[in-house]
């Protein structure tokens, strides 16, 4: 249930790591000080509750996929020096807490995922830093938005305006297809993450064909069968049954 078993050579260059869907409660620091140049991080479907101090040595980072987890809070230390991050995805955990300063470091991200946690507030100059972004947050339980600058957009997830998760690998694109969305392949998989999965509507529900060995693209939504079978949700992957009456 950690990473303590991995076996990396002092220096060794890491361009991409993918540890999801492996039970993983924690990461150990010695890890990201032991390991260089990692551009993508997909450490999503586990059940971390902590982002490991020593993440901030990992300068190049480009992605960091985080969801699917139980992380509670954001520090302002966690991602401070991590200047080259452009996708941040956060979705699907338990935060209630982001502390002011937090996205300091990240003027030039063009993504951060916020979707299904447990925020009612922000710190208003919490996304100020960001100077050309995209931000997808349930704005609803949010007792009100963050100021943020004129190229900044806050994308208030609603039942019209279903979130698209970009950059995504194929393991973790193979979930969300699972979860309730479709996926697809954006080019020519080099590094195996360029997926993007965009959440299926209200009324629908994610279904994958029997022979699915082609991959998290072969998704589809499909709307709920008549005569007893509905979905008030978006992202889901499977309809509800009606109850009698």
């Amino acid at each position: 249930n950690s990473t303590s078993g991995l076996l990396f050579r002092r220096g060794q260059l890491v361009f991409k790591l993918t540890l999801a869907n492996n039970r993983l409660v924690e990461i150990d620091e010695s890890l990201f000080e032991t390991i260089t140049g990692l551009i993508y991080l997909d450490v999503s479907s586990n059940m971390l509750r902590r982002i490991p101090k020593s993440l901030v040595h990992q300068r190049f980072l480009s992605d960091i996929i985080l969801l699917g987890n139980r992380l509670i809070k954001i520090e302002n230390i966690t991602f401070r020096g991590l200047r080259s991050l452009s996708n941040l995805n956060l979705m699907g955990n338990n935060i209630g807490i982001i502390e002011s300063g937090s996205f300091n470091s990240l003027a030039t991200a063009a993504t951060l995922y916020l979707v299904d946690n447990d925020l009612t507030s922000l710190p208003s100059d919490v996304f100020q830093p960001l100077r050309s972004a995209t931000i997808w947050l349930n704005c609803c339980n949010l007792k009100q938005l963050p100021q943020v600058t004129k190229h900044v957009n806050i994308q208030c997830v609603t039942e019209g305006n279903a979130v698209r998760v970009l950059g995504l690998s194929n393991t973790t694109a193979s979930n969300l297809a699972y979860a309730g969305f479709v996926c697809k392949a954006n080019s020519i998989l080099s590094l195996g993450y360029d997926y993007s999965c965009t959440e299926c509507p209200a009324g629908t529900s994610a279904t994958l064909p029997l022979n699915h060995a082609h991959g998290p693209d072969s998704t589809q939504c499909k709307n709920c069968t008549a005569g007893g079978w509905y979905q008030d949700e978006a992202g889901r992957g499977n309809c509800k049954h009606c109850v009698n009456g």
